[in-house]
C-alpha cells in the first residue's frame, strides 16, 4: 500500500530492453496521484482579476506549495523516488 488508500505501489519484476539487444531484468514500482499533486498561485493581493491588471501578474510572485490534500500521495512519491534509480513519468495528457 502508499501513504493514500486510492493511490497503491505495485512491485514487479520488469525486463528491460538496452542498446545493442542487450536485456536486463529490474525491479519496477509503479504508483499514482490523484489529480494535481502541486498548487501555484499568486498572492491573495493578485487574486482579484477584476482589478489587478493581468500585465502585473508577469512579474507576480507566484506561490508553489503541495496541496492541502495531497501531502501523503506526495509524501508516497518522495519515498518511491528516494529508492528509485530511474524514474519514468506516465502523464495523461491535460
Amino acid at each position: 500500500n502508499g501513504r493514500n488508500k486510492y493511490c497503491k505501489n505495485f512491485i514487479f519484476p520488469y525486463r528491460f530492453n538496452g542498446e545493442g539487444g542487450s536485456t536486463f531484468s529490474i525491479t519496477m514500482t509503479m504508483t499514482s496521484v490523484l489529480g494535481h499533486v502541486k498548487e501555484i498561485n499568486f498572492p491573495p493581493s493578485f487574486s482579484d482579476w477584476q482589478v489587478v491588471p493581468y500585465e502585473d501578474l508577469f512579474d507576480a510572485p507566484i506561490i508553489d506549495e503541495i496541496s492541502s490534500n495531497m501531502a501523503d500521495v506526495a509524501e508516497n512519491l518522495r519515498q518511491e523516488a528516494r529508492r528509485a534509480d530511474r524514474l519514468i513519468i506516465w502523464t495523461d495528457c491535460d
